[in-house]
């Protein structure tokens, strides 16, 4: 199942992986993409071109800016024009396709927190350059933890 994470904004981090999961009920995010882009249409061809069956959009604060309020409307817009479904909910199955789910940083930031002070995970793993990449990375890993509580979630 391939899967796009995109932290919108005047920078866009987006993370593009396939999620696997392993002989040993590990799921792993295999990494495809992982950049900061300047331009919106540029994300969405991106997406559009890896065919990515979800995509997780970190959705705009509820009083944010208008540098953070047009890129997030402007993806959504976007996706819903290329033919993704907006889902409500954050489960997914690995036969999902072409839906997109937004996330507060309110509900991801802190659990991320929490977890990376465990030291149980690898962010050094993709080799994000920038904020908006590991922000991308983070968020995605949120989603798929909740998805799958019961199993270990790794970066390849």
């Amino acid at each position: 199942m391939i899967i796009a994470a995109v932290d919108p904004g005047q920078r866009t981090g987006l993370a593009i992986f396939d999620l696997q999961i392993s002989d040993e009920d590990i799921v792993i995010l295999h990494k495809k993409i992982l950049t900061t882009l300047e331009h919106i249409n540029n994300c969405l061809n991106l997406i559009n071109k890896t065919i990515c069956n979800l995509v997780i959009l970190e959705q705009r604060a509820l009083y944010g800016t208008r540098l953070g309020v047009e890129p997030f409307e402007q993806i959504k817009a976007g996706l819903l024009l290329h033919d993704y479904r907006y889902a409500a909910s954050h489960t997914f199955t690995l036969t999902s396709s072409k839906k997109f789910i937004t996330v507060p940083p309110v509900q991801w930031k802190p659990y991320m927190r929490a977890v990376i002070s465990t030291g149980k995970i690898n962010l050094l793993a993709w080799g994000a350059d920038t904020q908006h990449e590991e922000d991308a990375m983070l968020m995605a890993f949120y989603v798929v933890q909740m998805n799958y509580k019961n199993m270990e979630v790794q970066y390849d």
